[in-house]
């Protein structure tokens, strides 16, 4: 946002492609420990993200999204997150610079995190889908315990309107996410 959007109204903030990196122990401060943390607090969101074919290991989390649209996570290898409230993807919406919008989360392979693998709080976020992802081995909060997968989706209440279509998963359970 530094570079483009309000403050370079020339360029606007988009097309940004993310592909066959590794991440590996970024901790960071809570806030600052992502992999890839594109949190936008500019009026205009930034839009066609596109994070694939990644590995990412032992970060706090793989991708913080805050303010960005019409963008996809795919193919990538997410393993052993370190942060315990959070998620490998983390995404956060507000009303005053809004929310995620059109995100496509598909085919990733997702396991062994402290946290959640997906965690969704603040809102309105919309359009979001969630498919063909391989999700296993979260902590999540624990509120289950005799799951073996108390983390794999967080939902809070007003981040997604309507009905969240996460369907044709693997949540290492045969009920699906808690």
């Amino acid at each position: 946002q530094y570079v483009c959007g309000n403050v370079n109204a020339s360029r606007p903030c988009t097309n940004f492609l993310i592909t066959e990196n590794t991440f590996k122990g970024h901790v960071g401060t809570p806030v600052q420990g992502a992999a890839i943390n594109l949190s936008n607090t500019d009026t205009s969101p930034m839009t066609n993200v596109d994070i694939g074919n990644n590995t990412f290991d032992m970060n706090n989390r793989a991708v913080l999204l805050f303010n960005v649209d019409a963008s996809t996570i795919h193919n990538n290898t997410m393993t052993s997150s370190t942060f315990a409230g959070s998620g490998d993807i983390r995404i956060f919406g507000t009303d005053a610079s809004g929310g995620v919008d059109g995100l496509t989360i598909t085919s990733n392979s997702m396991s062994g995190g402290e946290g959640w693998a997906i965690r969704i709080t603040d809102g309105p976020n919309t359009d979001i889908t969630i498919h063909l992802n391989n999700i296993a081995n979260y902590a999540g909060d624990n509120s289950v315990p005799s799951s073996p997968n108390p983390g794999g989706l967080f939902v809070s209440a007003q981040a997604y309107p309507g009905v969240l279509d996460a369907t044709c998963n693997w949540w290492n359970d045969p009920c699906g996410p808690f």
